[in-house]
């Protein structure tokens, strides 16, 4: 999906809908975070499973954190596509939280056993 995102919706977007061509990039932007998105979406429900809900709670906060500084400062400058791009990072960064979490409890799991 990422990648049709990409390459194919700017293409769509120039035939079907002309007059928002200044999206498309944005668009572009916005689909690179699909990828980090299914993985949060992974580590969510593990992360439920075995009632540590208080990582999900800090992996949003620490996401919201690095979001909306960048969007304040990036926005101001360049509108959409920052914005876009802090989303994009945001996301990044709540994957790699989750990912060092997910690691440390399956090697305190491994280690308890």
């Amino acid at each position: 999906m990422t990648f049709i995102g990409f390459f194919i919706i700017p293409m769509i977007i120039q035939v079907i809908f002309p007059k928002y061509l200044e999206s498309s990039d944005a668009i572009q932007i916005m689909n690179l975070s699909l990828l980090p998105m299914s993985i949060v979406k992974i580590h969510m429900p593990k992360l439920l499973a075995i009632e540590k809900s208080r990582f999900i709670l800090t992996g949003l906060i620490i996401s919201l954190s690095v979001w909306v500084p960048t969007m304040i400062v990036f926005g101001t400058v360049y509108v959409i596509l920052e914005a876009a791009t802090s989303f994009v990072l945001a996301t990044i960064i709540q994957d790699v939280y989750f990912f060092m979490v997910s690691k440390k409890l399956n090697e305190e799991d491994h280690i308890g056993k």
